[in-house]
């Protein structure tokens, strides 16, 4: 736990809850300090002072949410100011939650566990997220025809997203579904990979990649809002193609 705080007092107090609790602790005392330790320790967590010299705490926590490396990072806002308008400020500079001094024990280690247990949710998310995108993308090595196609599919997809001015949810939402369209293709035998289908048989085969695709999203939570792209992503306005051809009005 990285904690941030100009007051000695309230520091060495945060450092002996943290340590009771079983927390390795990492101490800086002002916000610019924090921005610069934070990376050389990666925490699960920092608690952040508001009210602090060289740096406050609202820009601290801005600095470290726009990084790459800090925006996983919970982060925990300490304040001794109660008006509506700071929270609306500390939630906007992208804190993840926030406490009013004087702090409460008890409240003070709930908030850090449950921050932090989401923290670790998301990175097994993240983590299953990568799992299926490297299978898609192992897929498409088995055959030079398809080298590379998944990644234009996401290109183009991207370009179309920047032509309609979709918002960035949106955006990424089509994306991840253009990198996972293929997924089913792991159920699909790898000799009909190699070669075009010669039958009905076999192309229904080929075709059946969708629903299995949809299949294997299904039941995960953070695959659920790509399931629609991967089952009808071969369909057509005119109805020409599957898996039911549907036809646009």
């Amino acid at each position: 736990v990285l904690a941030v705080d100009d007051n000695e007092q309230n520091l060495q107090l945060l450092e002996e809850y943290l340590w009771s609790w079983g927390y390795d602790v990492v101490l800086a005392r002002d916000g610019r300090e924090g921005v610069e330790l934070y990376p050389r320790h990666n925490p699960s967590i920092i608690v952040l002072d508001v009210m602090m010299p060289n740096m406050d705490g609202y820009e601290a926590c801005r600095l470290i949410k726009s990084s790459p490396a800090g925006r996983t990072i919970p982060i925990l806002m300490l304040t001794a100011l109660t008006g509506t308008e700071d929270k609306i400020r500390a939630l906007e500079a992208g804190a993840d939650d926030f406490l009013n001094k004087p702090i409460n024990r008890d409240e003070l280690r709930t908030r850090i566990r449950s921050l932090i247990r989401i923290r670790n949710l998301r990175k097994e998310l993240d983590s299953s997220e990568n799992i299926i995108m490297t299978l898609t993308s192992a897929l498409e090595s088995k055959d030079a025809r398809t080298m590379g196609h998944v990644h234009r599919v996401a290109a183009y997809s991207a370009h179309l997203c920047d032509k309609l001015g979709m918002s960035v949810e949106e955006r990424e939402t089509i994306i991840k579904g253009a990198m996972l369209h293929d997924v089913g293709m792991i159920g699909v035998p790898d000799h009909l990979l190699l070669v075009d289908p010669s039958n009905d048989e076999e192309r229904g085969r080929v075709a059946d990649h969708t629903r299995m695709g949809a299949s294997i999203l299904e039941p995960m939570m953070t695959f659920r809002q790509f399931v629609l792209i991967v089952r009808w992503q071969h369909e057509r306005l005119d109805g020409a193609r599957y898996p039911r051809p549907l036809r646009g009005g």
